[in-house]
């Protein structure tokens, strides 16, 4: 059974490798809590997966091991698109609004806000598309809200690439903040951007 680290209704599935990558490093349980801050106890327990670690100490374990092996290409800030450009849609338009927005801006996904500009949720053609393939013919009329998923997971600026791409694995959208306001967005789209 694979190990699982829960955060904001997201997975990471990368926990079990934490130990094996530790181990490929030479490095000790006390060795990686060094690096990290964290005690040597709580990484054993998320190696076991016993516990549930909040993101920010994965974070700190994954950013360790990724520069110890050189993985890092970057942050969440580098390749996101900007809070100006981001589209979303309010939860009170139609899903024929929200489609027809999608559709003229090449996205598979957006996000959704209420009257006073938070994010409430998210709407993606995915989600289109099952509610007609369950017999909804109708979805155009209603609401965003009637049919609008959980929101998007939302990270730091200085979040690694390697996990965003991990995020981006079960979830078609990350958003990104600074400071509790949200900075950017980034989609399997934007990943690309590391290759230039």
């Amino acid at each position: 059974m694979k190990k699982i680290f829960q955060y904001e209704s997201t997975t990471v599935p990368e926990l079990e490798q934490i130990g094996k990558r530790r181990r490929l490093l030479s490095w000790t349980q006390r060795d990686l809590a060094g690096k990290t801050g964290i005690s040597q106890s709580l990484i054993a327990k998320i190696e076991a997966g016993n516990t549930k670690a909040s993101y920010d100490k994965i974070k700190a374990i994954l950013t360790a091991l990724d520069e110890a092996e050189g993985k890092t290409h970057g942050t969440a800030k580098d390749i996101m698109t900007r809070s100006k450009d981001i589209l979303g849609i309010k939860e009170t338009e139609t899903v024929r609004k929200a489609a027809e927005k999608m559709r003229k801006s090449d996205l598979d996904q957006l996000p959704v806000y209420d009257e006073t500009k938070k994010i409430v949720g998210s709407i993606t053609i995915q989600a289109i598309r099952d509610s007609i393939a369950e017999g909804n013919y109708d979805i155009a009329k209603k609401k965003v809200k009637d049919i609008m998923g959980d929101e998007f997971p939302q990270i730091p600026e200085d979040t690694p690439i390697e996990t965003v791409s991990q995020l981006l694995k079960h979830n078609p959208a990350v958003l990104v903040k600074k400071r509790g306001n949200i900075t950017g967005i980034i989609s399997n789209a934007d990943i690309s951007k590391i290759l230039y």
